[in-house]
């Protein structure tokens, strides 16, 4: 089904392109601006992966992509559609439609001028609509804004470690340092003021995480059964139906960010993956839980000092059979602290260099190396920025797990434009995580993932 509907995406895109350019002569007779604005992309994705001497695993993958991104905005009226589509034909399993938004928010009163979007760190990602989708504002501003649909959060000020990030469920195909996330779908009502806002959020279900089947090289090397949400005393619960909450506040002064968060939902970043010996089976055990969430970024020149922490409290759970025995989620808290410095050449470069480091406070070390990717680890990178019409850019980092002092992944990555339309960007990325002793953990199941992706993308 995929692949139909990723030929139907691009057929129609080719005819919105070519209409595009048979009425150019009238545009100017066109007075009216209008109140759509849309981009579409397709792309090529090439992946070669190092040989693992296993031949049950795939060495390479090629998938054909495209995607829309398409906003409607009004006065106080917005709505935003971004979808990817994914069709790999030597991996069906790949296959993937994924709603990273789709709502829609209406404005009310006049308040604040503030933009439309919530998450007061998503700029400091790189994360904003294209050139193309940008819009007046409206004339009045808002005080309250409502929001309904599917959207993709971004609670989080770091490059690498996020631990109050974790509203949204993941895609595990590959890039488990940098994970893509699937829209969730929600009901937030927002109140701004004078350098902030304060935001309720209702989710009425859970989206379930993406994993890669056995035979590829980004699994854990065996298929997972369907994800299990659990509340109090084990108590399954289906995720159409599970109601989660929760409020945010966010301030801004001239130099200092801060937010903080309540939520009461099902944790995404800490799954116990339980173990049925006699069907040898494995399943992702998701559990409910009180996360507190501090986020506080202040801001130097040409320089961000940054901490993030969030504050995970579960109810009375069953212990759960796993391959390292039994378990139970436990009370704990994960702190990541980072830095980053811009140094601005005469010629317009610039270079940025990025420390940030992650720990997690309040379970056996055992536990959190079993639950956690990041339990005790440090990252390093640079982000070169050529600044020139191409917008290429390198960047390199180096995880280290401070802990196990074997274990490190290497990433390297070059991003560049070519005339306005192409867009190309290579990655390597080096992962060494030997097992030091009989239980496999963490980063250990990918041991030796080594492996290049290729990216090719045109804008249409």
């Amino acid at each position: 089904m995929i692949k139909y509907i990723l030929i139907s995406s691009l057929l129609l895109s080719v005819n919105t392109h070519a209409k595009r350019n048979k009425t150019k002569k009238n545009q100017k007779k066109i007075t009216k601006k209008s109140n759509w604005s849309h981009q579409e992309t397709v792309g090529l994705e090439m992946r070669k992966f190092s040989d693992d001497s296993n031949d049950s695993t795939q060495n390479s993958n090629i998938a054909f992509t495209a995607g829309t991104l398409t906003q409607y905005k009004k006065k106080h009226l917005h709505g935003l559609i971004d979808l990817h589509l994914k069709y790999d034909p030597t991996d069906n399993n790949r296959n993937l439609l994924n709603i990273k938004n789709m709502y829609i928010s209406q404005g009310f009163g006049s308040g604040p001028q503030e933009s439309f979007e919530d998450d007061l760190f998503a700029d400091e990602l790189g994360i904003d609509l294209k050139e193309e989708l940008k819009t007046e504002e409206a004339e009045d501003t808002l005080s309250v804004i409502l929001l309904a649909g599917f959207k993709t959060y971004h609670w989080t000020n770091m490059y690498t470690f996020s631990p109050a990030d974790s509203i949204n469920s993941h895609i595990y195909d590959g890039e488990f340092e940098n994970n893509y996330k699937k829209g969730e779908l929600s009901l937030a009502l927002t109140k701004k003021y004078e350098n902030g806002s304060i935001t309720g959020y209702f989710f009425p279900r859970i989206e379930k995480p993406f994993y890669s089947k056995k035979h590829s090289q980004t699994s854990y090397g065996f298929n997972f059964e369907e994800p299990v949400w659990l509340k109090k005393n084990n108590n399954v619960s289906d995720s159409s139906n599970s109601i989660q909450a929760g409020i945010r506040w966010e301030h801004q002064t001239e130099k200092t960010d801060y937010a903080i968060h309540y939520i009461k939902h099902t944790n995404r970043d800490a799954p116990i993956i339980a173990y049925d010996s006699t069907k040898n089976t494995f399943t992702p055990n998701y559990f409910e839980s009180t996360e507190i969430g501090i986020l506080t970024q202040f801001r130097g020149t040409n320089k961000k000092f940054k901490f993030e922490t969030a504050v995970r409290s579960y109810s009375e759970f069953e212990d759960i059979e796993t391959i390292y025995g039994d378990r139970k989620p436990e009370n704990h808290m994960v702190q990541a602290l980072g830095y980053d410095q811009t140094k601005k050449f005469k010629s317009g470069k610039a270079l940025k260099y990025i420390a940030e480091i992650q720990i997690v406070v309040g379970l056996e070390e055992e536990q959190k190396q079993e639950q956690y990717l990041y339990q005790s680890d440090l990252f390093l990178g640079l982000i070169y920025d050529f600044n020139n019409k191409r917008k290429g850019k390198l960047s390199t980092g180096l995880i280290i797990d401070l802990e196990r002092e074997s274990e490190h992944i290497f990433t390297l990555q070059y991003d560049q434009n070519y005339r306005k339309k192409w867009k190309f960007s290579s990655k390597v990325r080096v992962t060494n995580a030997p097992k030091t002793d009989d239980a496999i953990k963490g980063a250990q199941f990918f041991h030796n993932t080594n492996y290049l992706i290729l990216d090719l993308s045109y804008l249409l």
